[in-house]
């Protein structure tokens, strides 16, 4: 299935605004306070004209293309799922195309992390057993999210996680809609499988993403990711190469379960969300 992302990019560009604009404005949003920044660009919270409280991306203008069209369009057949933030808006401004979500007031995982530190392992295997069961409703339409981590995990008030950034999402029944050059690894360091690492994109799929699971569920209840080096190079050395140790005072069923979510060789591992999330609820009773 081929989808066309010049066609969606020209519409994009075609509604380009051409005047000024308020520079603590995009669109009709009022901008807050930034409250996240990454690689493709910056997370606001701001106001929609009803005074609702949204989070607002503002992507850098290099994503004005394809690329962004892609992520929309992935987005708009997801973000309806439970466990994956809401998409309530898109267009363009002089400042860049933008995405508008719903805010989720716990903020990211990475946030909580930072701010309370290790969690105890059964919310931690919690947690991400929910990731994990949304995962399994992409992975069913062919949609393997590929840069799964706390900065893409976020928290509403309740502490249920929601799936976020869809930027380097894949849709397997698209043939022609990869949009990065061949043999380039995507990703991030520390929470990508071997065969991202290795830009083998014959061998991804759904367990591409447990792998990176797995990694966060270490994180989170060691506080440690479970492969690491002083360097992108050795990180990914130990990737391809180290054992997971287990996590101490967890059962064996738990650490079970993340020595097999982190196998080195795909068919090792879980085969999809659905798999690691039932592991996971086995391993909590």
């Amino acid at each position: 299935m081929t989808r066309d992302y010049e066609h969606l990019a020209s519409l994009v560009r075609a509604h380009l605004e051409e005047e000024p604009q308020d520079p603590g404005r995009v669109g009709c949003y009022r901008l807050e306070e930034r409250i996240g920044r990454g690689s493709a660009g910056e997370v606001f919270r701001a106001l929609d004209p009803a005074g609702h409280e949204v989070a607002l991306k503002l992507l850098h203008r290099r994503w004005r293309g394809p690329r962004y069209a892609r992520e929309l369009e992935l987005l708009e057949r997801s973000s309806l799922r439970e466990g994956v933030v809401s998409l309530l808006d898109a267009g363009s401004s002089p400042r860049g195309p933008y995405l508008v979500f719903e805010l989720a007031e716990g903020g990211s995982l990475r946030s909580r992390f930072r701010e309370k530190g290790k969690f105890a392992w059964p919310e931690a295997a919690l947690l991400i057993e929910h990731v994990a069961t949304t995962l399994e409703a992409l992975h069913r339409e062919g949609i393997v999210h590929r840069d799964l981590k706390p900065e893409n995990i976020l928290l509403r008030a309740d502490g249920r996680p929601l799936i976020s950034d869809f930027g380097l999402a894949k849709d397997l029944q698209d043939e022609d809609g990869e949009l990065t050059t061949a043999g380039s690894p995507l990703g991030t360091i520390g929470y990508m499988a071997p065969e991202l690492l290795d830009a083998n994109r014959e061998k991804l799929g759904p367990w591409t993403d447990v792998f990176a699971l797995g990694a966060v569920l270490h994180e989170l209840m060691t506080g440690e990711l479970p492969f690491s080096g002083k360097n992108i190079l050795e990180a990914a050395k130990s990737i391809r190469n180290d054992t997971v140790k287990p996590v101490p005072n967890v059962p064996p069923a738990l650490n079970a379960a993340v020595k097999r979510a982190l196998a080195k060789v795909p068919d090792e591992r879980f085969a999809s969300g659905g798999e690691l999330a039932r592991a996971l609820r086995e391993a909590r009773v």
